[in-house]
């Protein structure tokens, strides 16, 4: 998310260390296999919520200022994006 978010700008230390070429082949796949083709209100909730290390709709609620992190949750699990359960609730 984070070499992503940089976009081509990959030369710069954001205290996330270097992005090599290896680095900005990873983002590009990234860009183009899995961020593209997500509707816009689904990258813009997974930029937002990228920082954190749980996930719960009321968190994700607060950190986004939307009330849709159970819905957008719930979207991403059902699409088998980046998420692993950690409780019964699915969250």
């Amino acid at each position: 998310m984070a070499a992503f978010s940089m976009g081509d700008n990959t030369h710069h230390h954001h205290g996330l260390g270097y992005l090599n070429a290896n680095s900005r082949s990873m983002s590009r796949y990234m860009e183009e296999v899995i961020f593209a083709p997500l509707p816009p209100e689904v990258l813009d909730f997974l930029l937002q919520t990228s920082m954190l290390n749980r996930l719960h709709p009321d968190l994700c609620d607060a950190v986004t200022g939307y009330r849709n992190g159970e819905v957008m949750l719930t979207w991403i699990a059902q699409h088998n994006l980046f998420l692993s359960t950690l409780d019964e609730g699915g969250f």
